[in-house]
């Protein structure tokens, strides 16, 4: 995999402690070792071989360029100890391609989820924060409705299934990525059949803090 741009991995750690606290080790060096286990481990299972390339809209299984600029780490550490069906081809129909479960050890994901974090891309990508309060959640939610964007989504098992879920988009992209989608799609994804609705910047941000509230509950 090409990497755009590489954490150390003492801040790696700090990010990773900070979302798992003590199920990992906490020293420059342990971090370092569970970094270079989860890059042993990407080679080891051919992640390449279906997630390879620059991003496209017609690869289904995602490039994981900048997986750690697009992903949440502890979604991604989640996601590898159970995979799970995210995309359809068309309307009703999954991909032939799916994701295998390795069953993976928890330590074994997580050190996966820190590697794949590692591999970012700042310049297209960069990071934000997002405050909103309940009006500019409820301007996002407007946003959504205006531009039909049900009608290829689903949120909680409501909308189209040509595109792929958000019930859960808050827990499982960043930010930053979701605003340079929305912004220009095939900036993000070349050949993505996502439209370009050329958003103003002001309903930009009222739509990506309303998209990161949806985060499933917990069970």
């Amino acid at each position: 995999m090409k990497t755009k741009t590489l954490f150390s991995a003492a801040l790696l750690g700090v990010i990773f402690s900070a979302h798992f606290g003590a199920t990992v080790a906490q020293t420059p060096a342990a971090q370092d070792s569970l970094l270079q286990f989860g890059s042993v481990l990407y080679d080891t299972l051919q992640c390449a071989a279906c997630h390879y390339g620059p991003p496209s809209g017609v690869n289904i299984p995602p490039s994981l360029e900048a997986a750690g600029s697009k992903y949440q780490l502890e979604w991604l550490a989640a996601y590898m100890l159970k995979p799970e069906s995210r995309r359809w081809i068309e309307e009703k129909k999954r991909p032939l391609v799916r994701m295998p479960d390795f069953r993976l050890t928890e330590r074994e994901s997580q050190a996966l989820a820190l590697f794949l974090a590692s591999q970012t891309d700042s310049l297209r990508f960069p990071e934000i924060s997002v405050t909103a309060d309940s009006a500019m959640l409820a301007e996002g939610k407007d946003i959504y409705d205006d531009y039909a964007c049900y009608g290829c989504h689903t949120i909680d098992g409501d909308g189209g299934e040509v595109g792929p879920d958000l019930s859960d988009v808050g827990s499982r992209l960043k930010p930053g990525y979701l605003k340079v989608f929305l912004k220009d799609p095939l900036k993000a994804i070349p050949g993505t059949p996502m439209k370009n609705f050329d958003f103003w910047d002001e309903e930009i941000q009222p739509l990506v803090a309303w998209l990161m509230s949806l985060k499933k509950k917990e069970q």
